[in-house]
């Protein structure tokens, strides 16, 4: 580097700084630039001879600008104020450079800014050479570019102009530079002072001229005062005009009238900013000024302290800076308010000078802390996003102004990964030049673009691609290659939609084309089926969903393809079956019930020709709305059932050509027909049944029994007949507002048992799997304090829905029976226990007596009423078990076992059995035993065969009817026992010698069975029992 020279400069064009730097703004933090500058003295330009070196050499300067006519324009004019100057033009920086290093010829160079990057030009004379340097440029307005300028280097500046004036100011300052440059000497120095003393009227008048020229055509206001007393000596028209005064008004004033009265816009400050330039060179800095209105605004000072006629003078170049705040209030807005993250790098070194809220946020940590750790500390570095590779991309925006957008992963201060989409750029902010990265958060577009392959790839649906313009399929996933047929992507693409479509139906790839590029415009994605043909030449459906995507950055359409082959079969066989069954079907629009299509079933149910004439009537025509089953209650219908997505069995009320009216139950369901949401009502004609309930109805009113139709789970009450009024002394309508007050007659004492029994009734219904019937006896207490004694029986319906499922509870009431029941049952203990007594008391005394045969004869007849009274009270308790619940019983192993206890007691005779291997029934086993016991042992024992037999048949026949026959070869059951067991009832005249045929004919009943008598052929008797 060659040795620092002395610099003096002129300060009339000068914008404010702080002392010796450059000041600039980035998201409100102040930034510091050293200007390499020196305080010289003012020099009067001299214009009547040749301007010399202090050598007494000509004066040598070198013009460097890409634009050769202003260069030979500006070195014209050079020599118009210097005759004799030599004056060399270079039109490229590299050029200038080598001329300006490879001599010490030159005594100065003026650099114009039509050059390739000026301020490196300038910095590099300055690296190279000990020339002052003068910059010309367009660009005086612009803070930022002086300021680079004289930080690059430059001595001074000048606005980019031909005129010799200005020339003949920066050639004095060239020559000044050269002379203040070099040590002078005792003799130079006198010989300057004498030269200088004798030519001052002269130089002073050639100096008024053309300084006034200089300081009238600045763009910044100028403002020449005393330093000592602030007395204002000059001021020109564009400062007149920045603070409202004319000229005259302020000539002669002291410059405290220019700014506003608070301390630290005092006079006193401003001599501290005097100081400093004395000692340190030219101050810039921002102030406060005041207009002739009292209106404050703000300003950017350049302060000097020259040398001015033999006086300390300040010269200020002031600006008006309101603009350039308003826009830096609005760029720390907008820096810390948009949604992208901002990141600033100096431009030279790649240090991280500045970041804004939003990235801020992302990393989790402040400002301070995202300075602290710079790129390095908040980078994900062993994925390679190093400092050595930033430093790579600032170097490529440094050399080619932009980059990006490229990818950059941070890490959060919780250890998150986050990947960011950047785009950098080169930019001027507050006079540096810097490196600005946006930056967008892309981690969760990562994620859904690594989703969308493996969507694309897994997916069962084929997926293609396509150029929104052309329709060209550009990608296919591996479902719609397989549903093709083909092996590869290239293949596909090859052959386009023309090639793989049924073109000779109207599927074309214009069809396609249209098509996509019109789902892309509109940006609504449309639904359509589309025939394709296979690499096997077979022709399938497809049904395409055509949406608009972009994918990449790229507005793309994408369209799924579902393979409806199989559907549209079923469509077609749905259309058979449609107007095949023996329901009526309707298919109605959701959401105004309006009727689209019905079968032909449904068409001749109402006496239409056919579907067209019954559509035709419309929704209004078709049903009988003038009975309340009108257009708004069928719409709320529908609205339920697609909000619901369940079926709903409701009974309804349509209206026949001829005026009839038809009762139907219809299950009402959502549907998908042709792709579209559909109702379908499938309807059952349900007008006679309907005739039947009105006469069941008029039935149930006239029996005793309470009969009691709700639903499964007691939620609502269907059909209540008179008799609960009478019996539980309640109206009938507290059922219908309440169905559960059914409950509240019930005691507390049996209220547990009753509602477990309800429960499970309604646990079984809801299952599928219920009883034939669940019976329960409770007491009530009726409102006027009776007590009865009921007894339920609940039988449940089911039907094809589960909403529909209903229970019919019958109730009678059994108070008087119960009483007689049970006095009947104390009367018979009571017998059967004084019976049993008293005849044992005779067997006792029976052997007192010496008559061997009235002896033997009381003996039989005793023993026999002992086993009549022990059989009667067997029978009671089997019987007693008829009230459980059956169960499922092998017949076939009950009645071999029954004949293997007969074989083995005191019988004798011959048992033969003849059933299937296995038959399982529900029934009683205790019973079923009991009875084929009973009818057994009843043919051995009256029986006049030495060895009676006895067959035994089990058949099962269809409906699941069981049929067991017992038949034996003896003289046959008495008339007067089968007249009894027929009649059900004994007389004082007519009744049986036992029990046995009693217990059977009232096990059969209470099974639910059927009992027959036949004689045997040729003898004997033949019992068929039916369950």
């Amino acid at each position: 580097m060659p040795a620092t020279r002395s610099r003096t400069l002129v300060s009339d064009r000068w914008s404010s700084a702080t002392p010796a730097s450059s000041s600039g703004t980035v998201s409100g933090k102040t930034r510091t630039v050293p200007l390499h500058r020196r305080v010289r003295k003012f020099k009067p330009i001299h214009t009547s001879h040749v301007r010399m070196t202090d050598d007494g050499e000509r004066l040598r300067l070198l013009v460097a600008d890409s634009d050769a006519a202003f260069a030979d324009a500006a070195a014209d004019a050079i020599e118009e104020v210097n005759p004799g100057a030599e004056v060399e033009t270079a039109t490229k920086g590299g050029s200038a450079i080598r001329r300006a290093s490879g001599s010490d010829a030159l005594d100065g160079i003026i650099v114009g800014d039509a050059l390739e990057r000026p301020t490196e030009v300038i910095e590099r004379l300055d690296e190279r050479t000990d020339l002052p340097v003068v910059y010309i440029t367009e660009g005086t307005a612009d803070r930022s570019t002086i300021t680079n300028a004289v930080r690059a280097g430059a001595d001074d500046y000048f606005p980019r102009t031909t005129a010799s004036a200005q020339y003949a100011v920066v050639t004095d300052i060239i020559t000044d530079s050269s002379r203040t440059g070099a040590p002078a000497t005792d003799a130079s120095a006198a010989v300057q002072t004498t030269e200088s003393s004798d030519r001052s009227s002269e130089r002073d008048k050639s100096f008024g001229r053309e300084f006034r020229t200089v300081f009238e055509n600045v763009s910044d206001g100028l403002i020449l005062h005393d330093p000592t007393t602030g007395e204002i000596l000059e001021v020109n028209e564009r400062f007149c005009e920045m603070n409202g005064y004319d000229r005259e008004e302020l000539v002669g004033e002291n410059v405290g009238i220019l700014t506003p009265p608070e301390k630290e816009y005092s006079y006193e400050a401003a001599q501290e900013k005097i100081q400093a330039a004395r000692e340190e060179g030219p101050q810039l800095f921002e102030w406060q000024n005041q207009r002739k209105d009292c209106q404050r605004f703000p300003v950017e000072v350049h302060l000097s302290v020259i040398q001015f006629d033999g006086e300390e003078r300040v010269l200020a170049s002031v600006r008006d800076i309101s603009t350039r705040k308003r826009r830096e209030r609005e760029f720390e807005q907008i820096f810390n308010s948009v949604n992208d993250s901002i990141v600033v790098h100096d431009l030279e070194t790649a240090e991280l000078t500045e970041v804004n809220d939003t990235f801020c946020d992302l990393l989790g940590y402040d400002r301070d802390e995202v300075l602290e750790r710079g790129t390095a500390g908040v980078s994900v570095r062993e994925k390679g996003y190093t400092t050595d590779r930033a430093e790579e991309i600032v170097a490529e925006v440094r050399e080619t102004g932009q980059k990006g957008p490229f990818e950059w992963k941070v890490e959060t201060a919780d250890g998150d990964h986050r990947l960011l989409e950047v785009t950098a750029t080169a930019a001027e902010i507050g006079g540096e030049r810097r490196h600005v990265s946006l930056m967008r958060d892309i981690t969760e577009r990562k994620r859904r673009e690594r989703e969308y392959e493996q969507i694309f790839n897994g997916v069962n649906d084929g997926i293609t691609i396509h150029d929104p313009n052309t329709g060209r399929i550009l990608d296919a996933n591996q479902t719609y290659l397989d549903i093709f047929a083909y092996d590869d992507i290239k293949t596909v693409r090859d052959l386009g939609i023309e090639g793989l479509s049924v073109t000779e139906e109207g599927y074309t790839e214009e069809r396609a084309k249209y098509l996509i590029s019109d789902v892309v415009s509109s940006g609504e994605p449309r639904t359509v089926e589309w025939r394709i043909k296979t690499a096997d030449g077979e022709q399938r459906w497809f049904e395409s969903t055509v949406a608009p995507a972009e994918i990449g950055g790229e507005k793309r359409g994408l369209a799924i393809q579902r393979d409806i082959t199989e559907r549209k079969r079923r469509e077609r066989e749905y259309e058979q079956i449609f107007n095949g069954v023996n329901d009526g079907i309707a298919i109605q629009d959701p959401e105004t019930a309006e009727v689209l299509d019905v079968n032909q079933t449904y068409v001749e149910r109402l006496g239409y020709e056919n579907v067209e004439e019954a559509l035709e009537q419309g929704y209004s025509g078709l049903a009988a709305t003038e009975t309340g089953y009108t257009r708004e209650k069928a719409r709320a219908l529908c609205h339920r059932v697609m909000e619901t997505g369940e079926p709903e069995t409701v009974e309804w009320q349509l209206e026949t050509k001829a005026g009839d009216r038809l009762w139907i139950e219809a299950t009402v369901s959502p549907a998908v027909i042709g792709g579209e949401d559909r109702i379908v009502s499938i309807q059952r004609d349900i007008t006679e049944r309907r005739r039947l309930e009105r006469r069941l109805r008029t039935i149930t009113e006239r029996i005793d029994e309470v009969v009691y139709l709700a639903n499964a789970d007691l939620s609502e009450a269907l059909y209540v007949n008179s008799a609960y009024a009478d019996l539980f002394g309640r109206p009938a309508d507290e059922l219908y507002e309440d169905p559960k007050a059914y409950f509240d007659a019930v005691l507390p004492e049996d209220k547990e048992s009753f509602e477990s029994v309800v429960t499970a009734m309604r646990d079984d219904i809801e299952s599928g799997d219920p009883n034939d019937r669940y019976e329960l006896e409770y007491r009530i207490r009726r409102p006027d304090g009776e007590v009865r004694r009921v007894k339920t029986t609940g039988y449940p319906v089911l039907s094809e829905t589960s909403d529909s499922h209903r229970c019919v509870n019958v109730t009678e009431d059994i108070t008087d029976r119960r009483a007689r029941d049970q006095r009947l049952s104390v009367l018979n203990r009571v017998l059967r226990h004084n019976v049993r007594n008293g005849l044992d008391v005779v067997l006792a005394h029976a052997d007192r007596i010496d008559d061997d045969d009235v002896r033997a004869e009381i003996r039989d007849r005793a023993t026999e009423l002992l086993e009549l009274s022990r059989r009667a009270r067997e029978a009671e308790e089997i019987m007693a078990v008829t009230t459980d619940p059956p169960e499922r019983i092998d017949l076939t192993e009950l009645a071999g076992h029954v004949v293997s206890r007969v074989r083995d007691g005191d019988h004798s005779g011959e048992i033969t059995l003849d059933c299937p291997n296995e038959l399982s029934i529900p029934a009683h086993r205790i019973v079923v035993r009991r009875i084929l016991a009973e009818l057994v042992e009843n043919s051995l024992t009256h029986t006049d065969k030495d060895t009676p037999r006895v067959e035994i048949g089990i058949r099962q026949h269809a409906e699941a009817e069981v049929e067991i026959t017992v038949a034996d070869d003896g003289p046959g059951i008495p008339d007067q026992e089968r007249q009894i067991l027929t009649a059900e009832t004994e007389t004082q005249l007519e009744h049986g010698r036992g029990i046995g045929l009693w217990f059977v004919n009232w096990a059969v009943t209470q099974m639910g069975g059927e009992l027959y008598y036949q004689p045997n052929t040729p003898e004997g008797s033949v019992v068929t029992i039916r369950i």
